[in-house]
């Protein structure tokens, strides 16, 4: 048998040798060279002839930009005059600030206080009198009167009566009679009257609740002063009782309204629209 020459085996090489690096460079730089590609291209039939060359095509050149730079500026910060100033102007406007506070604000709140509490308590001492002292005095000249009257009217010509005895009576109740007339009528023109003018509102126009209580008012006045005779009384019986009837009548609508003015949470006043039709004729009178 013929022996067969053995190969050395070839172990692969990690790196190339110095050599083969050498080769490959200068095929790369013959590739990429500029003048065997003009040649080409000169010698090639499509028209370029061989007199004309290309010239080199310059590689584009990427520069990194430098990085940005920030400016921080820095503002001076305000002087001493300028926060004096800053100062003074904010102290002198809280002084002024205040002083109108203090000089308009403040008495026109405190003086529409008083006001409200004053006609609450006009409200309140009116139904009170009206309920209590007003009625008593009524009733006392109303009995005072008619006992007048059942002396004078009703035991005249009464036959078993001592007659000494019944002018004696006579004289003794009318005056009787007259001062509790009388004290009813001062009562009615002085502290009814005072009260009334006190809830009255100055207001023009006024609210309408404050008009009708104003009509209850003065019906009231009429009808209260009931008239008496210290002699002799003409009116008939039905008159006598018709007349202090209306004065019952005539009080008892008057405390009407002051129970209404009483549930108020405060003095009433005039519709918005009441007030600019009362402004507006007033200037349309001027």
């Amino acid at each position: 048998m013929e022996e067969t020459p053995s190969r050395p085996l070839s172990v692969p090489r990690l790196f190339p040798s110095p050599e083969s690096a050498q080769v490959r460079g200068s095929a790369a730089r013959q590739a990429i060279s500029p003048r065997p590609l003009a040649a080409s291209l000169a010698n090639s039939p499509y028209g370029l002839g061989a007199k004309r060359t290309l010239g080199v095509v310059p590689l584009p050149i990427m520069a990194a930009s430098p990085p940005p730079v920030v400016v921080r500026v820095i503002s001076p910060g305000p002087g001493l005059m300028t926060l004096l100033v800053t100062f003074l102007v904010g102290a002198a406007t809280a002084l002024v600030v205040q002083l109108v506070i203090q000089l308009y604000v403040v008495p026109k709140v405190e003086a529409r206080k008083r006001r409200k509490d004053r006609w609450e308590r006009d409200v309140r001492d009116l139904g009170e009198l009206l309920t209590t002292l007003v009625s008593r005095r009524a009733d006392e000249a109303y009995l005072a009167q008619l006992s007048f009257r059942f002396l004078h009217q009703e035991l005249e010509g009464v036959s078993g009566v001592d007659e000494d005895k019944l002018a004696r009576a006579r004289r003794e109740e009318g005056p009787k009679a007259y001062q509790a007339t009388e004290a009813f009528h001062d009562l009615v023109n002085t502290r009814v009257d005072w009260l009334v003018d006190g809830i009255r509102s100055p207001d023009n126009p006024r609210a309408k609740i404050i008009d009708e209580f104003d009509l209850a008012a003065r019906n009231y006045r009429v009808r209260a002063m009931i008239s008496h005779w210290p002699e002799h009384d003409p009116r008939t019986g039905d008159a006598f009782e018709a007349e202090w009837k209306q004065e019952r009548e005539a009080r008892g609508a008057l405390l009407k309204k002051v129970k209404e003015l009483r549930r108020l949470p405060h003095p009433p006043r005039a519709s918005r629209n009441a007030r600019l039709k009362k402004r507006f004729k007033i200037r349309k009178t001027r």
